[in-house]
């Protein structure tokens, strides 16, 4: 079979193969073999084993007709078309691990972050795996904090390798982006933080802890699990209610709450009850 009549080529452990018809193809037919060069002389690509991406290839309208760059365009979209294949069970995955540690997520925050990915996978023509997984794992966390659960970002970062979070600030922006600023969910870190105290019940204290965080959060920029430390420290405070501090820091995964705790003591002097 001669190369011009194959439409599309698919090179599989150094043979060339017809995707049509599974034919192997005379290599000295196709015509990335030798180094392609332009009308100047220079050279453009060189020849190598494996896919050649398209991006690669100058995008004259020349060159659009020109058989290499077809051939070189069928396996650019062979190569990626496989990577969005396998963009679902990267999610899922990021999932599991995550449903791991915490068991009682909701299945409705899992089918909008799971939405949410696949629409950003579709909006992309070209992906690498590294790239589908850092969103999967950026996505996902924005839709657990947008449903307000308590999963301070150390906690939920540390679940996954840390070559897959490198860059998560930069990706969970470009999701922030996307989609909005996700509520901040420091009414949850305070009911975890009384939770632990045992004071789950006591409304008082909640009323008073939720108030202090209102003030502070229109002032200042602060992670809503540090807030809900510094507030329920001092709401507990202001009652005469002793608090282990840094158990309780640690608990909500913080390892910093004295500034905040002195601006919330500047605007909200203690007072015994």
């Amino acid at each position: 079979m001669d190369q011009l009549e194959c439409k599309s080529i698919v090179q599989d452990n150094g043979e060339f193969i017809c995707a049509e018809t599974g034919e192997i193809l005379n290599p000295n037919s196709i015509p990335y073999m030798e180094p392609w060069k332009s009308s100047s002389g220079s050279q453009r690509a060189d020849s190598r084993w494996g896919l050649i991406d398209t991006y690669m290839v100058p995008r004259s309208r020349e060159e659009e007709n020109d058989t290499f760059y077809r051939l070189v365009k069928t396996q650019t979209r062979i190569k990626y078309s496989k990577i969005h294949e396998q963009a679902p069970r990267e999610f899922d995955s990021a999932v599991s691990l995550v449903r791991s540690y915490y068991p009682n997520i909701p299945q409705q925050v899992l089918d909008d972050a799971k939405r949410d990915f696949m629409e950003f996978v579709a909006s992309r023509r070209i992906l690498t795996r590294k790239t589908i997984r850092k969103h999967a794992i950026a996505i996902l966390y924005y839709w657990i904090r947008r449903a307000g659960i308590p999963i301070s970002q150390y906690e939920y970062l540390r679940i996954f390798p840390k070559n897959e979070t490198l860059k998560f600030i930069k990706t969970y922006a470009e999701v922030v982006r996307r989609n909005g600023k996700a509520p901040v969910d420091y009414r949850a870190f305070i009911t975890k933080a009384l939770s632990y105290l045992g004071l789950e019940n006591s409304g008082e204290i909640m009323r008073d802890a939720v108030e202090i965080a209102e003030k502070v959060r229109s002032i200042s920029a602060i992670k809503p699990n540090v807030l809900a430390v510094a507030s329920v420290i001092h709401a507990c405070e202001r009652r005469g209610i002793k608090v282990r501090k840094m158990k309780l820091a640690n608990a909500l995964s913080v390892t910093n709450y004295y500034l905040a705790l002195n601006l919330i003591r500047s605007l909200f002097p203690a007072q015994k009850e």
